[in-house]
């Protein structure tokens, strides 16, 4: 069984070819609705729990140690996590944790391991970043057919549906954690990468925490007074954020989001525009 995985910065996603030979996403083995994983793990008691399980634990105690965003942290020989018992975790071995949990999404659902696996790469990777990769996909014990840069594979999937050749596409790849930019040449004979550029650093984590700062900055203004912040109001914060933005990038959205907001116990009506 061949499969492509997308190891994303903020949710990772597998897809593998269906009957027919069109790409088709595997969705989650225990909940066959969601075909995206976040990429967040907690480690306890000598197991892992990976995505919406530990999103899940998350919810039910706030103060819970999880690690996330350590796609950004490939390449670095540190520990990015220590567990409760003390143990250091590499960025490696927490990726390691993620793959190994879309794996048995695959093997759940065609009753066959993924023997051969293609997994993106943002443009932007540098080799120890790359080699990072493969050495999480050792230890997730998954054989890897090759990397492919991410806006390569979205060129591909553009000339395949669109049979279109000979001409030069620019690849606008803004992503929860990093952001390409690329130019390719396409032709009958494949794609080649012209130029690329990227930041590390940008991409939708950035903009769920400005977006954040905007509704934390009007809700105190509400309330008239500094909102106590918790573990748990961190993490209602976090998400009615992410949630504000979503709705702010609706095609249909012309003039913003106003809502109310509960944080801490508490609400307060807040409004902000597509302009701001």
């Amino acid at each position: 069984m061949r499969v492509g995985i997308d190891l994303g910065t903020t949710y990772s996603l597998t897809a593998r070819m269906d009957a027919e030979g069109r790409p088709a996403l595997v969705p989650d083995a225990t909940e066959p609705d969601a075909y995206h994983t976040p990429s967040v793990v907690h480690i306890s008691g000598g197991a892992a729990f990976v995505g919406l399980v530990a999103e899940a634990m998350l919810e039910q105690d706030p103060k819970l140690q999880v690690v996330r965003f350590f796609k950004r942290q490939m390449g670095i020989p540190e520990p990015i996590y220590y567990d409760e018992g003390g143990g250091a975790w590499y960025p490696e071995g927490i990726s390691a944790l993620v793959l190994k949990k879309l794996s048995f999404d695959v093997e759940s659902l065609t009753h066959q391991p993924p023997e051969d696996v293609v997994i993106t790469v943002p443009a932007h990777f540098n080799d120890p970043q790359r080699k990072s990769t493969l050495a999480a996909a050792a230890l997730a014990d998954i054989s890897v057919l090759g990397l492919v840069e991410e806006p390569v594979a979205a060129a591909l999937h553009y000339g395949v549906m669109s049979g279109l050749h000979d001409q030069v596409v620019l690849v606008y790849d803004f992503g929860g954690g990093t952001f390409d930019a690329t130019a390719m040449s396409m032709d009958s004979r494949g794609v080649y990468v012209l130029a690329k550029t990227g930041i590390t650093e940008l991409g939708g984590k950035e903009l769920d925490e400005k977006v954040g700062a905007m509704l934390l900055h009007q809700f105190e203004r509400g309330l008239g007074h500094p909102l106590p912040m918790g573990a748990r109001t961190l993490l209602e914060l976090r998400r009615v954020s992410e949630e504000v933005k979503i709705e702010l990038c609706l095609p249909n959205n012309k003039r913003g989001v106003r809502k109310m907001v509960m944080l801490g116990g508490q609400a307060v009506e807040i409004e902000i525009s597509r302009g701001e």
